[in-house]
């Protein structure tokens, strides 16, 4: 009998995340690692990148309940 297929994704990017996601869909089991333990305190880690309204629904879908506390608002989106 063969146990769980497991898929180490080396990075919590949002292709690190894509990733993870598209194995979970497969029926493996998905580990990200990232060296970072949480986002830095009013500044971003990694690349910055903005995402359209739809993009950002589906990414709540793969991390539930954690992507308002991971992401902060383009500077554009503060300006009214």
């Amino acid at each position: 009998m063969v146990g769980k297929r497991v898929a180490v994704v080396v990075g919590g990017s949002v292709a690190g995340l894509a990733c993870a996601h598209a194995v979970a869909e497969a029926g493996w089991e998905a580990v990200v690692v990232e060296k970072a333990a949480a986002p830095g305190a009013g500044s971003g880690t990694g690349a910055g990148l903005g995402l359209d309204a739809q993009s950002m629904e589906a990414l709540a879908r793969w991390i539930p309940g954690r992507l308002d506390a991971a992401t902060l608002p383009l500077a554009v989106d503060l300006v009214s």
